[in-house]
């Protein structure tokens, strides 16, 4: 789609979570897992985020995160993460051109 509509590029916007398992050197990522609710909804450790991705021809890509904290609701200040981590592709969501 970017490329039939010239577009030099994609945003998309969301809202994600995300949880990690306590680090326990020897353990293998299948204990690790097992050690977690088997909702992770339900996970105490478990965070939240509003996500901004950005794919672009020029500046490459570039992902924010800005975490949500829910006692009391807050939102932190948007963070510059490593694209790389954010893992996937997200397009055709807001194709802009020159």
């Amino acid at each position: 789609m970017s490329e039939l509509t010239a577009a030099v590029g994609t945003v998309t916007m969301g809202e994600c979570w995300f949880a990690r398992a306590p680090k326990v050197e020897g353990q293998s990522p299948q204990e690790a897992r097992a050690a977690l609710p088997d909702r992770l909804e339900d996970y105490d450790g478990r965070e939240e985020a509003m996500f901004l991705r950005l794919e672009h021809k020029v500046v490459g890509e570039r992902f924010w995160r800005k975490r949500i904290d829910r006692n009391p609701t807050r939102l932190g200040p948007w963070e510059l993460l490593d694209a790389r981590s954010a893992g996937g592709r997200l397009v055709d969501t807001i194709s802009f051109r020159n």
